[in-house]
């Protein structure tokens, strides 16, 4: 069974084999979800989200990882599991281990990145 650190850790130690995605279960109104998100998107992470209100299997996989409760975000990297990671600390992780996982940020557009809009 994957390691859970805790809240405050974000460390994603370096997996058998080259993940193609970070996955990350969040739900609607989360605001460290967004926060998360923003982050990783600046940064060109290739990520591949789970709305655990949606998917009962995602919802499942939460509860497994954090003792029943609906914690989010959780992320998955190469059968490592981090609940809340503090969100800068986890890019320079995935800069540092998984360098595959970050395709390019996007594209400025004036003074705000596409993700403003």
């Amino acid at each position: 069974m994957p390691e859970t650190p805790s809240p405050e850790g974000s460390k994603l130690p370096e997996g058998a084999g080259s993940p193609d995605a970070l996955d990350v279960y969040w739900r609607p109104g989360c605001g460290y979800c967004g926060r998360l998100f923003r982050t990783l998107e600046r940064a060109g992470v290739v990520v591949r989200r789970f709305n655990i209100w949606e998917d009962d299997d995602a919802l499942g996989f939460v509860r497994a990882h954090n003792r029943g409760n609906e914690t989010v975000p959780t992320v998955a990297l190469a059968g490592h599991v981090v609940t809340n990671p503090t969100p800068d600390a986890l890019v320079e992780e995935i800069r540092a281990e998984h360098p595959e996982l970050l395709g390019a940020p996007p594209a400025k557009v004036g003074r705000w990145s596409q993700w403003h809009r």
